[in-house]
């Protein structure tokens, strides 16, 4: 079976839709009888590409990003035909079995099985938390090339039922396979933890929120949060690119009556970032809207106890693991985070239920039912 994959976003950061292919495909190149390429839009190779460099990444994004909307959108828009008809050629070159789109996104191809990806319904639903020019090139490209898709693949169940309800695609035409956490999510020794604590100033006690800035991250209720807690020791750690709703955050930021408490990292390391899993008093994540909810399996696998939202595909995912509090409520999420702060068995206990629940959860099996679906298109 030859694949061709879309590897642009394993290009970017190592966040989502991008630890998504490079966890699967490290597992998928590992079958026998299984040859993949990977087409970024102007070559093909036969492995992963290689990590950019973050920094430099996060630069041309944001330059990019500065541009007018409708210049971003006209960019967007033609380097996707110019990838279509580039892809095109390499699938007839390569004789390929099945095309993998993994970034939402379905391509304008023929001859061939095309699976598609989707990994929310954030762009229709919650259009007004995305950047105007990514509104706009979904609009252009998502429905008009959805019928190409041969069948979707989705990461949690609720997505499944939204692509179904939402977009009238038959459910025998979708598959909810879900993600796990990479292998660089472990419990880190007090020594790492301490060492990454240094790197980064911190002192615990600490709770961590992680992900790209933008607000449905919903960072503004863990804000209100403290800011109705006695904690003065508390802090609270940002991880993750600024993206696109930092300026929102900042406002609510300087509202914030301990404003010395917040610490904002960026983007760091994945080495790193299982260390501050593994020193947080807690992951607090209180999205809005979510596919699956990556930050949440990475948490337990390292031993962080979890405090989510109680809606969208959080609870499928989170199960009976996690302390769920509802999104639009500050008080819930102040209670659930002095419960860590003041009751270390109940701490413990979450911490354990969160190893067990792990237990659903692998990039082997998500590989597996991968593969088996790929297989039964060609």
């Amino acid at each position: 079976m030859k694949l061709v994959v879309n590897s642009i976003p394993a290009k970017g950061l190592v966040t989502g839709i991008g630890r998504y292919v490079r966890s699967l495909y490290e597992v998928i190149l590992k079958y026998e009888g299984v040859d993949v390429t990977f087409f970024d839009g102007v070559k093909s190779e036969k492995t992963l590409p290689p990590y950019r460099d973050p920094k430099k990444y996060i630069s041309f994004i944001d330059r990019f990003s500065s541009l007018p909307w409708w210049a971003t959108s006209w960019v967007r828009s033609l380097y996707w035909l110019f990838f279509e008809k580039r892809l095109q050629k390499l699938l007839d070159k390569v004789k390929a079995s099945l095309y993998h789109e993994p970034a939402l996104f379905p391509a304008k191809i023929t001859h061939r099985p095309q699976v598609l990806n989707i990994h929310d319904l954030s762009l229709m639903k919650m259009d007004q938390f995305h950047p105007k020019d990514r509104v706009t090139f979904f609009r252009i490209f998502f429905k008009k090339r959805l019928s190409l898709a041969n069948h979707i693949i989705t990461v949690s169940e609720f997505i499944k039922g939204e692509v179904s309800d939402l977009l009238s695609v038959p459910l025998e035409k979708i598959t909810a396979i879900p993600l796990a956490p990479s292998k660089h999510f472990y419990p880190r020794p007090s020594s790492e933890v301490r060492k990454v604590m240094e790197k980064y100033n911190l002192r615990k006690p600490f709770i961590i929120a992680v992900g790209s800035i933008d607000p449905r991250k919903n960072l503004k209720l863990v804000i209100q949060a403290l800011n109705t807690m006695d904690y003065k020791d508390l802090v609270l750690v940002l991880v993750g690119w600024k993206g696109w709703g930092y300026k929102e955050l900042e406002k609510d930021l300087n509202r914030l009556k301990r404003g010395d408490k917040v610490r904002l990292l960026g983007y760091v390391p994945d080495e790193d970032l299982a260390s501050l899993y593994s020193g947080a008093l807690s992951l607090v994540y209180p999205s809005l809207y979510e596919g699956f909810g990556l930050p949440v399996v990475e948490a337990m696998a390292c031993g962080c106890p979890v405090i989510c939202s109680n809606t969208s595909s959080l609870p499928e995912v989170a199960g009976n693991a996690a302390i769920l509090i509802d999104p639009y409520d500050s008080r819930a999420l102040a209670e659930a985070i002095a419960a860590f702060l003041e009751n270390k068995p109940l701490r413990e206990q979450f911490i354990h239920l969160g190893f067990y629940r792990l237990a659903h959860f692998s990039w082997e099996k998500t590989a597996e039912k991968t593969i088996q679906l790929f297989r039964s298109l060609v």
